[in-house]
């Protein structure tokens, strides 16, 4: 699965990357929305970690001029979700919403990967 990760804090990009990256995802990342935006655009990831409150304009905004197409999304904010969405019509557009801080990466990341179903396995003859 192709996986972006967006979140202007170095750890957690630093985190799920790797955590993908084990088990056996491509990865990229952007800490902020105009390399967002770029990689989006460029790669079509199938998952998307997307952060809320990042540089220049927030996630949401990016999921916008990006314009979703099969991808989920996973919102991640230390708002809460109410809050966002009073303020932003296409939150409609979020697969799933994680609020920071996060107790357990993995867990995260194991409700993110839920989204999808598991990729069918072709046996040779």
């Amino acid at each position: 699965m192709k996986i972006l990760i967006i979140d202007d804090e170095l750890l957690i990009r630093r985190s799920l990357a790797s955590l993908a990256k084990h088990k056996g995802h491509t990865v990229q990342t952007a800490g902020d929305s105009n390399q967002a935006i770029k990689k989006w655009l460029s790669s079509r990831p199938d998952l998307v970690f997307l952060d809320f409150l990042i540089p220049k304009i927030n996630g949401l905004s990016v999921l916008k001029q990006v314009g979703k197409k099969n991808e989920k999304v996973v919102l991640i904010s230390a708002r809460p979700f109410s809050s966002i969405k009073e303020n932003n019509s296409n939150y409609t557009e979020i697969d799933l919403f994680i609020s920071k801080p996060f107790d357990n990466i993995i867990e995260v990341f194991d409700r993110a990967e839920a989204l999808y179903p598991a990729y069918e396995t072709v046996t040779l003859p």
